[in-house]
């Protein structure tokens, strides 16, 4: 299991991570997952994990990779509107 930070070239990672056969992909974005890191960093580092996502499936289904990884997102649940 390996956790990414949704970024700009998430995909190309998650590719490599791929082949080095994980099992599992996790992306995180930039809203934080488990909130243990420091202040700073949860406020000024990643992407909306949506796009992360987005990233990782494409990159993943162009090099036939996506059959050999589970992947999943994390970002809080912070609102009612977040659930809605």
């Amino acid at each position: 299991s390996v956790k990414l930070v949704a970024e700009v070239g998430i995909g190309t990672v998650a590719a490599g991570v791929a082949k080095a056969n994980a099992d599992v992909i996790q992306i995180s974005g930039h809203d934080g997952g488990t909130g243990a890191s420091p202040l700073s960093s949860i406020k000024h580092a990643g992407s909306p994990w949506e796009l992360g996502l987005a990233e990782t499936q494409a990159a993943l289904t162009e090099n036939g990779l996506r059959d050999r990884v589970t992947l999943r997102v994390d970002g809080g649940l912070k609102t009612g509107w977040d659930v809605v």
